[in-house]
């Protein structure tokens, strides 16, 4: 990028036991929730909390995909 942003990425193979895909998908949310500034203590900033917030905070975008191996063994 240039502006000295940490950039990180992985592709990770993950296995599923039935069940636990909705576990790690509602973890997964609530943890982007958490990032994304959702929690009760910023859902709904003033003016002047949110002009503070930006400042202090550096936006990044992330991008995930999750689907399933169709591939016959």
């Amino acid at each position: 990028a240039g502006n000295g942003a940490q950039i990180f990425g992985t592709v990770e193979e993950l296995y599923f036991a039935p069940g636990q895909l909705a576990d790690f998908k509602e973890r997964l949310a609530a943890l982007l929730a958490e990032y994304a500034g959702c929690t009760e203590e910023t859902a709904a900033p003033t003016a002047a909390t949110a002009l503070a917030l930006e400042s202090k905070r550096e936006r990044y975008w992330l991008a995930l995909a999750l689907y399933p191996d169709t591939i016959e063994k």
